[in-house]
């Protein structure tokens, strides 16, 4: 059995196991009452309940896959997809996995789950600031256009400008030659 490298697996977690495969859970109570917490099983169906064919995965200790995953605190998770990154390594004499890197919830389509956002507080209303008076706009001076401007050879980026000075609300002054 090659084992021992990382892979990724997904599959509906279907129940636990108590010391051994031989002694697979696959209802709440059951695992509850075992207190189970450790791992999962997971497999293609849903509905599996011969432990042959189903994968055990180990939740370690401290890791969010055992505060989210496990069946003993999460009974809703049973029946869920679930996509997991870890080692595929021998457990409960099986192939297994273990030293869960990563895992996401799946839905059906195998989409992942995107989480319940959270809800929002209000905002407190400002307090309405007092209006100001608005200001006259000045009056740009109107530019004399040059009768007759020479046009002198056009390069790439270059912006040409009348010759005579004019004003842009909001805009730079630009030197004349």
């Amino acid at each position: 059995m090659d084992t021992d490298y990382e892979e990724m697996v997904v599959g509906y977690i279907v129940g636990a196991c108590d010391r051994t495969l031989k002694n697979a859970l696959f209802t709440i109570d059951e695992i509850r009452a075992a207190d189970v917490n450790s791992n999962i099983l997971i497999a293609d169906s849903k509905d599996e309940r011969d432990a042959s064919r189903c994968m055990p995965v180990e939740l370690k200790k401290g890791t969010d896959v055992r505060e989210e995953a496990n069946l003993v605190d999460n009974p809703e998770a049973l029946g869920r997809r679930i996509g997991l990154l870890g080692l595929v390594k021998t457990y409960f004499k099986v192939v297994g996995l273990k030293n869960v890197a990563y895992h996401e919830w799946l839905t059906n389509s195998g989409d992942v789950e995107e989480p319940d956002p959270e809800p929002e507080e209000p905002e407190e209303p400002e307090e309405p600031e007092e209006p100001e008076e608005p200001e006259e706009p000045e009056e740009p001076e109107k530019p004399t256009p040059d009768p007759d401007p020479e046009p002198g050879p056009i390069q790439k980026d270059t912006i040409i400008i009348d010759s005579q000075p004019g004003h842009i609300e909001g805009g730079r002054s630009i030197g004349h030659k």
